[in-house]
């Protein structure tokens, strides 16, 4: 058996293995990445481990000469698994026709008695188009006997795509070569170097996996001083790396060559056409793709064509070779117009930061910051300013607008005023439309910043001030201003919310959150759906609540942001949703997400009352008390709109009375709430004739139900439970609610237990059962309201008579009624 290559500490790769004995079934398996990563090696140790036999490796580097040498070196291979004379034969006739070469070998192959893997190793040095015609035809006409495996650092002139379709090719890629982080572990410690997993990780990120990387890594780790320290700073300048770049790498390079790179070095990927820009020649396409083919570390992006990235070790590598102060500035210059010419502003504001051009840095910010600080996240801005000498950021308008911006797209107002004072102070060095641009981002800076600091008046009357229609904000310049209309109405309608002006709140939240964002998660439509959700939970519209802020957080978290500051509104709804529906414990969990993500002084305010309803639903109207007293304390510390301290102490009145009913807020005269409010009066009003409030409770009844409103019926228990059961009997469009309703009823927190009286208490099924017993359902029409079988309505229904000792059906219900049960 010939041999491939061979290396000490050879890590078993599980991972690999396994994807070569997957391929194993297929007669032609491509293993491609670039040098370094160890295919052959990978391959060699495979072969070697399931022990497999009759193995010829073709070491392809070691010739280009011409066709029939490719013939020579596969007699070598094979004759290495060969005992007989006929293969000695085609040895001598090696020096002759390459075709009676292949037909005697093709005769030996299908002949031998068992499959015969041939790998063929450096293929990539295999450069003659005929050749390789003629050893893709060999292979096929041998495929029932043969399994090849190719070794080579891009991929072979073969048909790929047929064989591939035809079921006679599987690739093994430079993702499933490179090592993992248990693998890296691994040969670390095969090296006698111990890694935290942190460690690995860092170290596959820093190499990406690239085998000889890691080795020479490893290797510096042996005789540093602070493993941790060389780690951290890995680099493509670190002593073994570097060496090994550039004796293998760079020095084997023509010097045109080396100084293309060395330009090129200062982007993190490059086209023709830049690498033209930056001085690298006319021929400048032409000396990426002979890299890339040579695998010199340049490697083709394959979803984008005529684009190239260079390994990020030769990346520090080279950049560490830029010792001219002046040439680098120069090169980032070219760069940063390059990419504002080609409409990639922020590529182009990386590189006008790199060379200290603050002027060409503050245009770009000024121009684009509504998309740097709106349509994503904001933190990758904030993240280049803090880079930028703070003299810089002061005496430029567009580089402090970007910080201030930044800030305050964060939920942050620190700083911010400071930021603002110098961009007003350096505007008079500023004319015409982007002069009017500026003003505008910094009025819309400032607005914002008062709802940062809670102070909802100065917030509504800042917004109110600023233009929303299109003409006015697409006429100064601002890339995605329908981004910016978008933050300004859906700013003025949160402003408009907490003021509890709802008319108008819902009509600049509902123009503000139906902005067409495309397929990008935008936050000031995030913001404007969550408070829309909100509000609608305020009026008692439940189910579009729900739906909407369900939707808003779906959103959020599908684009990796659930801790988005402008999704806390919808979070509260939800809360408020499950409290109305009497589901505290989703109440408590979408309260406890809610204070998360909670950054402004008014919402915490809110959420403290959600807090207190939920105490009092509970049955803790003290707790309730407190939390709402608390609140209403710190008013004094934190400025809270005065419809929200009029909610606190409606609330708080609410709650001290008890049996008065608790509103959830101070309804207005045409929300839902408001009109179930007025007919639930009525109903529980017990000097008005009965009649009447029956009817008033059947048309509670239709507005609750299909919101699944159960909060104020439950908090009106004592007087409503026996307008309930007499509401059942005589039959109600809305029965399944009102039974449901019963059922929680009999444990309304606070309430005394009727069934005191029992000798064994009801269960909540069989109380639920009871209810309906009350009216004229038949057995079979209450299961299907119970979704439950007629069976097990009936055993419920025995066991009620057992427990009551009733004997019928009207025995039952008038027991229950005299102990309090209904």
């Amino acid at each position: 058996m010939s041999t491939g290559p061979l290396a000490r500490n050879v890590v078993y790769r599980r991972r690999l293995f396994d994807r070569l004995d997957e391929a194993a079934d297929v007669p032609i398996v491509l293993v491609s990445a670039p040098a370094g990563y160890g295919k052959s090696l990978a391959v060699a140790s495979w072969l070697d481990d399931r022990g497999i036999d009759d193995v010829a490796w073709v070491s392809l580097g070691q010739t280009r000469g011409p066709r029939r040498s490719l013939w020579t070196l596969l007699l070598e291979g094979v004759a290495e698994i060969a005992t007989d004379r006929d293969i000695e034969n085609v040895r001598v006739l090696a020096q002759s026709a390459s075709s009676d070469v292949a037909a005697r070998l093709r005769s030996w192959i299908l002949a031998h008695p068992r499959e015969v893997v041939l790998v063929l190793d450096d293929l990539q040095d295999c450069r003659d188009a005929e050749t390789h015609g003629e050893l893709v035809e060999f292979i096929l006409s041998v495929s029932e006997n043969l399994h090849v495996v190719v070794v080579s650092r891009h991929d072979p002139p073969w048909p790929l795509h047929q064989l591939r379709l035809d079921g006679l090719l599987t690739d093994i890629r430079t993702d499933a070569i490179r090592f993992d982080s248990a693998e890296v572990t691994d040969l670390a410690r095969s090296l006698g170097v111990e890694l935290s997993s942190d460690q690995a990780d860092l170290l596959v990120t820093r190499t990406q996996g690239w085998a000889a990387g890691l080795r020479l890594a490893l290797l510096g780790m042996q005789h540093a001083a602070d493993p941790q320290e060389f780690v951290t700073t890995l680099s493509g300048r670190t002593g073994y790396i570097a060496d090994y770049l550039m004796r293998e790498v760079f020095d084997g390079l023509p010097r045109e060559w080396q100084d293309f790179l060395t330009r090129v070095s200062i982007v993190d990927d490059v086209c023709p056409e830049l690498a033209e820009a930056l001085g690298g020649g006319p021929d400048s396409g032409d000396i990426l793709a002979d890299l890339a083919e040579l695998n010199a570390f340049v490697y083709e992006l394959g979803h984008r064509r005529r684009r190239y990235r260079l390994h990020p070790l030769l990346l520090d590598f080279l950049r560490s070779r830029i010792t001219d102060r002046a040439e680098q500035t120069r090169l980032h210059r070219l760069a940063a117009e390059w990419y504002g010419m080609q409409g990639q502003p922020m590529a182009a504001l990386g590189h006008a930061l790199d060379a200290g051009d603050w002027s060409r840095a503050g245009g770009l910010v000024g121009t684009h910051v509504v998309s740097w600080t709106v349509c994503q996240s904001p933190a990758e801005l904030a993240r280049m300013l803090d880079d930028v000498p703070r003299e810089a950021v002061l005496t430029h308008p567009g580089l402090a607008i970007g910080a201030a911006a930044a800030r305050g797209m964060s939920g942050r107002s620190d700083g911010v005023a400071e930021l603002v004072a110098a961009a007003r102070a350096q505007l008079h060095r500023v004319e015409g439309r982007r002069r009017r641009r500026y003003e505008l981002v910094l009025g819309v800076i400032e607005a914002g910043d008062q709802r940062w600091v809670g102070d909802i008046v100065a917030m509504r009357s800042a917004f109110g001030q600023l233009p929303h229609d299109s003409g006015a904000l697409s006429s100064v310049g601002l890339a995605d201003w329908p981004a910016l209309q978008a933050l300004i109405l859906g700013n003025l309608g949160v402003s408009e919310l907490w003021s509890l002006d709802s008319g108008c709140a819902r009509a600049h939240l509902e123009a503000a959150a139906l902005t067409d964002v495309g397929h990008r998660v935008l936050r000031p439509v995030i913001n404007a759906q969550a408070h829309l959700a909100y509000l609608r939970w305020e009026c008692g519209e439940l189910s579009e609540a729900a739906k909407m802020a369900r939707r808003t957080v779906r959103v959020v978290e599908e684009a990796g942001s659930p801790g988005m500051v402008q999704v806390t509104a919808a979070y509260l709804a939800l809360a408020g949703v499950a409290l109305e529906r009497d589901d505290q414990d989703a109440a408590q969990a979408w309260l406890v997400r809610a204070e998360e993500t909670n950054r402004e002084p008014h919402t915490t305010f809110a959420m403290d009352l959600m807090r207190a309803r939920l105490a009092f639903a509970q049955g803790d109207p003290v707790a309730a008390a407190t939390i709402v007293q608390q609140a209403t304390t710190s008013v004094d510390v934190v400025p809270v709109p005065d419809g929200l301290q009029h909610r606190a102490a409606y609330l708080h009145d609410s709650i001290v009375k008890v049996a008065g009913g608790q509103p959830t807020c101070a309804e207005h005269e045409d929300s839902l709430r408001a009109r179930l409010r007025s007919h639930l009066t009525l109903a529980t009003c017990v000097e008005a004739e009965h009649g009447r409030r029956l009817e008033a409770l059947e048309s509670a009844l239709a507005l609750a139900a299909p919101q699944e409103l159960r909060r104020p019926f439950l908090d009106a228990t004592p007087v409503l439970r026996p307008l309930l059961t007499d509401r059942i009997e005589k039959g109600s469009a809305h029965a399944d609610f009102a039974a449901d309703l019963m059922m929680r009823t009999t444990t309304t927190t606070g309430a005394p237990d009727p069934q005191h009286g029992l000798f064994e208490s009801l269960t909540e099924r069989e109380m639920g059962v009871l209810a309906y017993l009350a009216g004229s359902l038949t057995t079979a029409e209450i299961a299907d309201e119970l979704f439950i079988s007629v069976n097990t309505v009936k055993t419920h229904q025995r066991s009620v008579y057992q427990k009551l000792g009733a004997n019928s059906r009207r025995e039952a219900v008038t027991r229950a009624r005299d102990l309090g049960l209904m």
